[in-house]
């Protein structure tokens, strides 16, 4: 049973019940993920792994853990409207309501962590003043360091799948695997069919070389929000992070790989078959991965820039 419906867990803690009527607005809203995270228990710090199955649910298992006065989290959508420190008028949306056992209401801010400047934090503190009496009595910011720049490799991957079609109009699909540091593709997977089973795969096929990730970044696709890639999360040990539904940008490294890929490989070339798609597209990642030099990583090549961060790292360990 997963923990966030009232079970106790085997680390012996015990998570808050949610209504039959709160997990499906949950599933139906712009929150909707699925996949595990890891938490720690207060009084003596051993770390364990929950399911979750939307953003409200994996926010309620840390605000569970967390905080000991913690009630419930639901979702409650309005506008608030507030002065900045300069006198312009702003207004912030709230999804989120933490009620307490002791009745106080708190609207939750939900924002990836690069986006919290201290402009908004002082945009936070005019929010607060504007809440409305009857809906929150304050307001927490909860930051999402998914968005936060990759520091190294396999920090974090970004997944996501293009379409195509062969010249005899049957169609294929492309799963394409990016290191969000080095902006490397680790592979592009061709095929008329990619279940989530074949993507567990596939994931296990590059860790061998490489090894596997602390996070992976995904959209909310039938594939990857299936049981065997829940289950290879929770085996591997990985973080999973899901986008929001409609919000492609949040997964921008794999988005940006998409485009060129289209651009300048499968708008150009008619394929004959898998075998050539195959061929084509392989030569096209090979070019990009060595001999294409990227602005963004100094002038090098994503191989260039993965080497440079390797003897980097050996050499601050000799130093030390």
């Amino acid at each position: 049973m997963n923990a966030i419906q009232g079970a106790e867990s085997s680390s012996g803690v015990t998570l808050p019940l949610m209504s039959r009527a709160t997990r499906m607005v949950a599933m139906r809203s712009r929150f909707s993920c699925r996949g595990w995270t890891t938490v720690a228990r207060k009084h003596d710090g051993h770390r364990f792994r929950v399911q979750f199955e939307s953003l409200l649910e994996l926010l309620t298992i840390h605000m569970a853990t967390t905080r000991p006065n913690f009630a419930d989290l639901i979702e409650q959508p309005f506008e608030v409207s507030f002065i900045d420190a300069s006198g312009k008028k702003g207004c912030h949306h709230i999804d989120l309501l933490v009620t307490l056992t002791d009745g106080r209401r708190l609207a939750v801010a939900v924002k990836p962590a690069a986006k919290v400047t201290d402009e908004f934090r002082e945009n936070l503190a005019a929010i607060k003043r504007q809440l409305p009496d009857e809906l929150a009595d304050d307001l927490i910011l909860v930051t999402d360091q998914s968005f936060t720049r990759a520091q190294g490799p396999n920090q974090r991957w970004s997944l996501d799948f293009v379409s195509d079609s062969l010249s005899e109009g049957r169609r294929f699909r492309i799963l394409n695997v990016i290191d969000d540091f080095s902006r490397e593709c680790l592979a592009s997977v061709v095929d008329t069919s990619l279940s989530g089973v074949r993507v567990a795969r596939e994931l296990d096929r590059i860790a061998e070389m490489r090894g596997y990730p602390c996070m992976i970044v995904s959209d909310n696709g039938t594939e990857l929000t299936s049981n065997a890639i829940l289950k290879w999360q929770e085996d591997r040990h990985v973080e999973w992070h899901y986008i929001a539904p409609g919000k492609p940008m949040q997964n921008g490294f794999v988005e940006s790989f998409n485009v060129r890929l289209r651009d300048e490989c499968l708008n150009e070339h008619l394929f004959a078959n898998l075998r050539h798609a195959r061929h084509l597209i392989a030569a096209w990642r090979e070019d990009y991965n060595y001999h294409r030099p990227h602005s963004s990583l100094d002038g090098l090549t994503p191989w260039e820039y993965h080497q440079r961060s390797r003897e980097d790292q050996t050499l601050n360990r000799a130093n030390q």
